[in-house]
This record gives structure tokens, C-alpha cells and sequence, in this order.
């Protein structure tokens, strides 16, 4: 847990991803609907006692009407991407001629784009040919305001991950839901 907080302080309790919320919550009776938010997960093998996780870092806000029991973690702690940050995104807008448009889950309040040229060795004649949700390794080079500019490439001879020279890219085999 990354807080000691109980449900009867009135200070809402901070948790990280993946902490256990069930400390946190008042008695739950069996007739007591209980209502998530996006940012929280539950384990429905342990019912009649589910588990309750965070899946982003936050305030955990439990609010408790007669019927109804509501779990929320408002995400105002958004995470910054910063230099040279290594990444995993997914091709949303593949191009040839301008930027790609990249999908960061991490970072859902910023915008990421990919030069075609930001490959080793590719030039205006000789550029990898990506398609929708193909999967890239990349590094932040570039921040202004909420849009980041990424790249492949190294600076000097060797690649910046395994000292030599590659694409990183991968065609995307798990299915989305």
C-alpha cells in the first residue's frame, strides 16, 4: 500500500497502480450497489468479497449514498513525458509524407508524433512502411506543450537500446478489445 489512510480520516487516501483498495473502503453488504470508475479494476474470482485495484495514480474518492457505494480516482496527477523517455506506442495514423500520428496508453493528454525519417538509414526513397496499430519502440526527442516528437534513431553510429543498428518494429499481435 502506498498509504496508511483509513476510510475514516477525512483525507482521501493517495495510491499508486496496482494497490489494493479494499483497506480504504467501508463495510460492503450484499445489497449495496457498488459503481467504478475507469481508473479501477476488481477481481470478480473473489466474490462475494471482490478485490478493488488502482490502475493510475491518485486520490481514491469513495463517496456512500443509502443504496449505493461510488469508487472513483479523478485523474488530475496526469504523467509527463520527459527527454529520451523510452516508449512503446501504437501507429493510430500511419503516413508517408508527414508525421505518424502515435498512441502513447501511458500518456492519454499528449499527442505523439513519429517523422518518417526518424529511422536509422532512411532517407525520402527508403522509409519503413508502417500500418494501423503497428507497435514501436521509440525515444522522446522533442517536447512543446502537449505535442511530443519521437525518433528511432540514434545520436552517433550504434543504436541507443542494443549498440546496433535496427528498426524496433513489430506488427501488433494482441487484439484489442
Amino acid at each position: 500500500m502506498s498509504s496508511n489512510n483509513n476510510s475514516n480520516n477525512n483525507a482521501s487516501p493517495f495510491v499508486l497502480p496496482g494497490d489494493v483498495l479494499n483497506p480504504y473502503l467501508p463495510p460492503i453488504s450484499p445489497s449495496l450497489e457498488i459503481v467504478l470508475s475507469p481508473t479501477i479494476i476488481y477481481d470478480s474470482k473473489t466474490v462475494p468479497n471482490p478485490t478493488f485495484k488502482s490502475t493510475v495514480k491518485g486520490y481514491l474518492k469513495i463517496t456512500q449514498t443509502q443504496n449505493k457505494l461510488l469508487l472513483t480516482i479523478p485523474q488530475t496527477l496526469s504523467p509527463t513525458p520527459t527527454l529520451n523517455m523510452e516508449l512503446l506506442a501504437l501507429i493510430k495514423t500511419p503516413s508517408t509524407q508527414t508525421h505518424h500520428l502515435l498512441t502513447v496508453p501511458n500518456f492519454p493528454s499528449h499527442t505523439f508524433l513519429l517523422p518518417p525519417l526518424s529511422f536509422p538509414g532512411a532517407t525520402k526513397r527508403n522509409k519503413p512502411t508502417l500500418k494501423f496499430d503497428d507497435v514501436i519502440f521509440c525515444k522522446v526527442s522533442s517536447i512543446s506543450a502537449n505535442v511530443v516528437t519521437c525518433t528511432c534513431k540514434s545520436e552517433g553510429d550504434k543504436d541507443w537500446v542494443t549498440g546496433i543498428s535496427s528498426l524496433r518494429l513489430r506488427r501488433n499481435r494482441i487484439s484489442q478489445r
